[in-house]
């Protein structure tokens, strides 16, 4: 089965916070039907049984879902940088600041060499790297500045991730049996989605305790002793209020992580005891089985379940499972009519 569609949605209905000024003086933001979104993918679906002789069994199935969806207009007005604007982009989009790797201790001291100039030769000297958030340090996320004024501000946000929905969803199975033997497995996958990392868990010190839990990957981190390009965490300091301490939770391309993964979602393995072991002790059709759930996921993205709907960890996680079991049909005597009946 394949299936391919294309819809071309109007007057979806939106909360007007974008273009309703605060000066009109509403106690909320109007609803209007302004929204129009383009939608297009395909779904296809695969099943294919097969018995070959006497003895086998095959059968192999298999999903796959694909879907790109944009803005082609929102409650947004249309914005001074084409970057900033949102239609063209999906409606999961992440926007944020696009990061430059960290600054290195010989681009903090020109920038202190800059603003120890007197006026009169700041200006006729450039600035040597954008002014950003607080007082920079060695180890702090160095952004873009997308429209050169010299300064890292809302005019410097763009769209700079596709969200945490993926763009394709697939699965895949099949189920082998051989006399009495059975094995079977289904896959699953995703791809196409990205998360923005943020909370206390993934920022630590950042509020007044840096409460929560840390990850094992806190020694990930730049340092003067580790002042690598190639960490996970910038420079830590404590207190999101500090101006030291500011610059590095700003939404950007160097929190969003690939959380696209492949999962062995559920295993298999059956027997079927043969009618004469069985009807020793007065059974039919038993089979013993032993299932396993979750046993195995691959993804880049190792701190925790790629699947779960949280940019910090702080959700139940699913659980990995192995269970052993019995189906069976038995038959016994109805006394009142004189018949056998299953059950």
């Amino acid at each position: 089965i394949v299936d391919l569609f294309k819809e071309h949605r109007t007057n979806i209905l939106l909360k007007r916070d974008q273009s309703i000024p605060n000066f009109l003086g509403n106690m909320s933001e109007p609803y209007g039907n302004v929204g129009v979104v383009d939608n297009k993918g395909i779904d296809t679906s695969l099943e294919y049984n097969k018995k070959i002789g006497k003895d086998w069994i095959i059968s192999v199935r298999g999903n796959l879902t694909y879907n790109k969806d944009q803005w082609v207009n929102s409650d947004q007005p249309e914005q001074l940088y084409s970057w900033m604007n949102k239609r063209g982009y999906n409606l999961n989009g992440i926007y944020g600041f696009v990061d430059k790797g960290l600054f290195t201790q010989d681009e903090i001291d020109q920038i202190n060499v800059w603003e120890a100039l007197p006026e009169a030769d700041k200006a006729t000297n450039q600035r040597p790297f954008p002014a950003q958030f607080g007082a920079l340090q060695a180890g702090d996320i160095k952004y873009e500045d997308l429209n050169g004024d010299g300064k890292i501000d809302a005019y410097d946000v763009k769209w700079i991730g596709q969200g945490d929905v993926p763009k394709l969803i697939y699965g895949f199975g099949f189920n082998v049996q051989y006399k009495n033997f059975a094995f079977g497995m289904l896959i699953q996958g995703t791809s196409g989605a990205e998360r923005m990392l943020s909370g206390s868990s993934i920022q630590p010190f950042k509020g007044d305790g840096g409460g929560g839990n840390l990850f094992s990957n806190i020694y990930d981190r730049w340092t003067t002793d580790n002042p690598s390009q190639d960490v996970f965490y910038p420079r830590l300091a404590y207190g999101s209020d500090k101006a030291d301490n500011v610059n590095n939770y700003k939404p950007s391309t160097w929190w969003i992580k690939d959380v696209d993964f492949i999962r062995l979602k559920t295993m298999q393995v059956s027997y079927n005891l043969p009618s004469k072991w069985a009807g020793v002790i007065g059974l039919q059709n038993i089979s013993i089985y032993g299932m396993g759930t979750n046993l195995l996921t691959l993804s880049s993205f190792n701190l925790w379940d790629p699947e779960l709907n949280t940019g910090q960890g702080t959700s139940y996680p699913n659980i990995a499972s192995m269970s052993i079991g019995l189906d069976r049909k038995s038959t016994r005597l109805n006394s009142s009519h004189g018949k056998f009946i299953s059950y």
